[in-house]
């Protein structure tokens, strides 16, 4: 059994792809999922599965298609993938507040090179550090005001991208971690 965290991009977010989390766990619970945990409204799902990745993402956009009517992208990560992306963490002690520390998981590890272009742009003021299919950005004005956005990012890099703030990152990897899993 293999426990995943399943981050649903773009639900719950300004009235916009509406999906109650008590409703969503009741259909995974109905089908091959086990432990299934979501924490705050924003699609993030602890489950565990016998299923690669993959097929837990294919069945995931069926459960939220048939319940909701709706389709959506979605990044998944293994303990192991969270428990490197928590001890890869780059901020310094002057970027300590975690309400302005994001991680933004990528669908795929991207060149260097395609993420150097943010660098080029005077409109990022933000400090960011890559690390193959993850972004850490540290927004010292809030995410609210940048620029930088996700989908300014997906743009950017072709790929699919979802972003969490440091806090809900610490209490996803607490959750996983729960248990002695």
């Amino acid at each position: 059994m293999e426990e995943y965290v399943v981050f649903l991009r773009g639900v719950n977010v300004g009235g916009n792809n509406q999906v109650k989390m008590s409703d969503l766990k009741s259909g995974l619970l109905d089908g091959q999922f086990k432990d299934v945990k979501t924490y705050l409204n924003s699609g993030n799902i602890i489950l565990s599965s016998m299923c690669s990745k993959n097929e837990v993402i294919d069945s995931i956009k069926e459960v939220v298609k048939s319940k909701f009517i709706i389709e959506i992208d979605m990044i998944i990560k293994n303990k192991t993938e969270i428990d490197h992306i928590m001890k890869s963490d780059p901020f310094s002690d002057t970027e300590n507040d975690n309400s302005k520390r994001m991680v933004v998981m990528l669908s795929e590890s991207v060149d260097e090179a395609k993420v150097s272009q943010f660098k080029e742009d005077n409109r990022i003021g933000e400090n960011f550090y890559h690390c193959e299919d993850v972004l850490y950005i540290y927004y010292h004005n809030g995410a609210g005001r940048s620029k930088f956005t996700n989908n300014y990012i997906e743009k950017k890099l072709s790929v699919i991208s979802t972003a969490r703030n440091w806090n809900s990152m610490m209490k996803i990897n607490e959750m996983m971690n729960e248990n002695g899993r």
